[in-house]
């Protein structure tokens, strides 16, 4: 009886996956509708979104397979996927279906956490999201609409007091990892929280008051806001999802802490730039290696392994790519490569 219960849920997700990914096909073709009217010479964005859409579903179908092996979690996966790609695309579009694809997510969350495998939703659900924002930034129409709420110029100050909180947050996430005992449900709830408040920031920024006036500060140019926090939170959920305990604190500590402190040393000290990375300085890298390396000797880290993970994500941070996302890769491969080693 429990199990019929069980396949029954499932069976409701997928149609709500379904109508999810339908009403994103929708939509995703009236923007490129709009898109045409402004300009014509524009690439083609639901080609583009509807690529990235089969990639995170591909993705999610391959993560079932290889760790699940399983036609029932295959099926789960593609709805977790599809659900949360089309909230990653109605986030600052619509308030209504965002909110409700988030509530479907929360529901989808207890459902696999009521019998052992909140695991899948961790594992999917990043990676579709960041798919879905990768998309999302890549379409003129919304660099146009946060051009015009996003300042041109970054302020130094805010950009400090932009790490100090990234730090903060990452302090947080560590306690919660070390002190709770259902570590992994607390931060994916904090996480899909966050997300909405995010979502109703990003509505309210358009309309513009003090408390939104200021946040709007902490956002890089020439992206949908919000995408920096959304980044860091699916990259800590990745970590913790495909890493082993020891590694994941060792990549947390990097995204949240040598991360921020290569910024903050980076800008308070500047000195000669990167050859390659203009907007990123030697002595930045070297706070971020210093910083990571510190920590791994606090951890017992051997130091055969402490030198070359704390180097070779130094590099990786100073690269032009979205740090978060590489640094959160490096660290997933690197966990395999010791793991296999």
């Amino acid at each position: 009886m429990q199990q019929f219960i069980l396949f029954a849920i499932l069976y409701i997700f997928v149609l709500f996956g379904v109508f999810f990914a339908a009403i994103f096909f929708i939509d995703a073709k009236k923007e490129k509708n709009n898109i045409k009217r402004k300009d014509k010479r524009i690439s083609d964005p639901l080609r583009k979104q509807t690529v990235f859409f089969l990639v995170s579903l591909a993705l999610a179908a391959a993560i079932a397979i290889i760790f699940y092996n399983s036609a029932f979690f295959i099926v789960g996966a593609l709805v977790i996927s599809s659900i949360s790609f089309a909230a990653s695309f109605f986030y600052s579009r619509s308030s209504k279906k965002f909110i409700l694809a988030l509530f479907l997510l929360l529901a989808i969350v207890v459902y696999f956490t009521s019998f052992g495998y909140l695991q899948l939703f961790i594992q999917v659900f990043p990676v579709a999201t960041i798919l879905g924002f990768i998309s999302k930034n890549s379409t003129l129409i919304n660099l146009e609409q946060d051009l015009k709420i996003i300042p041109a110029k970054k302020n130094i100050k805010v950009e400090l007091q932009r790490d100090i909180f990234q730090i903060f947050i990452g302090l947080l996430i560590i306690l919660i990892l070390i002190y709770l005992r259902s570590a992994l449900l607390v931060i994916t709830f904090l996480t899909l929280f966050s997300y909405l408040l995010i979502n109703i920031i990003s509505f309210d920024i358009k309309k513009g008051n003090v408390i939104t006036d200021a946040l709007k500060q902490l956002e890089r140019i020439n992206i949908v806001y919000g995408t920096g926090a959304i980044y860091l939170a699916c990259s800590a959920l990745l970590i913790l999802a495909f890493v082993g305990n020891l590694i994941a604190i060792i990549g947390l500590i990097a995204i949240f802490f040598a991360d921020s402190m290569a910024t903050i040393v980076g800008i308070t000290f500047r000195g000669i730039r990167l050859p390659y990375n203009k907007h990123k300085t030697i002595v930045g890298s070297a706070a971020f290696f210093a910083v990571l390396f510190a920590f791994e000797m606090l951890l017992s880290v051997k130091l055969t392994y402490a030198v070359p993970i704390a180097f070779t994500l130094a590099v990786i941070e100073s690269m032009e790519f979205e740090d978060n996302l590489s640094i959160m890769l490096a660290i997933i491969i690197l966990s395999f490569a010791i793991s296999i080693a």
